[in-house]
């Protein structure tokens, strides 16, 4: 493949940015009013009852829209006749979701309109609307093609960013779309080409992008030594990732041997220049006192220091849920796991499972318990795997499907877990 490209193409490739970078409409899902009609008495004459045999509240959502899908306790079909859709739940519940493939999700919690839960036999009236807006943007090649990178409109992007070839954030992301074949097939000498002229021009994200390929995809002690210097020269260039990916080959024995000492100094420098995930990985050294002296209170100062992220919020939550140098705090708990569970955490989704299960923090709750489950192993929580096939057998919180059942706790058993081989050598389906 050569590097260079004509005049022709160049010019084609500015004009196509044009036409896609200079406007975007747009349309969102909002909620526009809700609550109890207590003097509508449709979920009393025209009743459904959960899997417990509870009588179910009925939320009647009037939207102008076809095919939304509705997930959280949700009891049956959901009937949509004359912009008015029936949907039932089991008494108790606190959120409803609303799915459409052409909208952001709407996520509606009662307790922010005065119901604290929904009660049985009880009919509720909510309004959704979509609410438009058009926003002019006009972003250059690189901006638009970063944008439809993160999008996944990996051909869109690749063709901006060769529109602008000397570039050092197009070359970066040229490489790294070449060597994870993201939307093109894998090359790794095209890519290693591309990513190592952002290098040359200093780009320190570029660094840190093929020290992570070479520690991680190519192994071997010359290509960690390499990745090595490629973080620290990053972090000596002012990006502090570096210095956190130096910390983090010290802790966890990549490349060089374990070593928690040089582990907690690197990851102290990345801090030092503000670096959220540096706090995170020193924070669960102190949790775990690994390489130091237990310390649950640095641990807790650290994680609320990281702020609003993932992973700290979810170490937060376990502190709180287990009562880590605190008093166990269910609520607490709780509304740490909510914020990690909004960033799609899948142990944070798991542990909200648990505490919708046992009723902590929360109302007891099968159909959330199973819902939050479900949604932990699709983000790739194989621990949630034997808990979740247990619930289809089962029917906890959902319909009996022994078929699916029986499909993961197979896939459980593959991966070594000795409950599902066991459940699978004592149970027919």
């Amino acid at each position: 493949m050569t590097m260079k490209m004509t005049r022709i193409h160049r010019a084609f490739l500015l004009l196509l940015w044009l036409f896609i970078s200079l406007e975007t409409y747009g349309q969102q899902m909002y909620l526009d009013g809700f609550r109890a009609a207590r003097m509508d008495l449709s979920a009393a004459t025209n009743p459904r009852s959960d899997l417990n045999g509870n009588a179910c509240a009925l939320v009647k959502v009037k939207f102008d829209l076809p095919n939304v899908v509705f997930r959280g306790n949700v009891v049956g079909d959901v009937k949509y006749d004359n912009i008015e859709y029936w949907v039932y739940m089991t008494p108790g519940s606190q959120q409803l979701r609303l799915y459409h493939p052409k909208y952001d999700t709407l996520i509606v919690n009662f307790g922010q309109y005065g119901v604290k839960k929904l009660e049985a036999k009880t009919t509720y009236e909510m309004s959704v609307k979509l609410m438009s807006f058009s926003l002019t943007v006009q972003r250059g090649p690189i901006e638009q093609g970063e944008y439809d990178y993160r999008s996944k409109r990996y051909h869109s992007a690749l063709g901006l960013f060769l529109s602008e070839p000397d570039s050092a954030v197009a070359q970066r992301y040229i490489g790294i779309m070449y060597l994870y074949g993201e939307g093109i097939p894998a090359n790794e000498q095209i890519g290693l080409d591309w990513i190592g002229k952002a290098v040359a021009q200093g780009d320190t994200e570029a660094m840190v992008e093929l020290g992570i390929y070479k520690l991680y995809e190519v192994n071997g002690p010359e290509s960690a030594q390499e990745a090595y210097e490629l973080f620290k020269k990053a972090g000596d260039a002012g990006n502090s990732s570096g210095y956190d990916c130096v910390a983090r080959m010290y802790k966890q024995g990549l490349g060089f041997g374990q070593d928690y000492a040089k582990a907690k100094i690197w990851f102290e420098k990345a801090i030092a220049h503000g670096n959220t995930s540096a706090m995170n990985g020193l924070g669960t050294m102190y949790l775990d006192g690994v390489g130091v002296a237990q310390d649950y209170a640095k641990a807790r100062a650290l994680f609320e220091q990281a702020g609003h992220r993932d992973e700290p919020l979810c170490n937060l939550g376990i502190i709180y849920y287990n009562g880590l140098g605190v008093d166990v705090d269910y609520d607490k708990a709780f509304g740490y796991f909510q914020q990690s569970a909004s960033f799609r955490y899948a142990f944070s989704q798991l542990m909200l499972s648990v505490m919708y299960a046992k009723g902590q923090g929360t109302d007891k709750d099968p159909y959330m318990a199973f819902e939050m489950l479900k949604d932990s192993v699709e983000n790739g929580c194989e621990d949630g795997i034997p808990t979740l096939a247990y619930y289809y057998y089962s029917g906890i919180g959902t319909d009996v499907d022994k078929a699916k059942a029986k499909t993961l706790f197979e896939q459980a058993a593959r991966n070594g877990d000795k409950y599902s081989q066991d459940f699978l050598s004592k149970q027919t389906f």
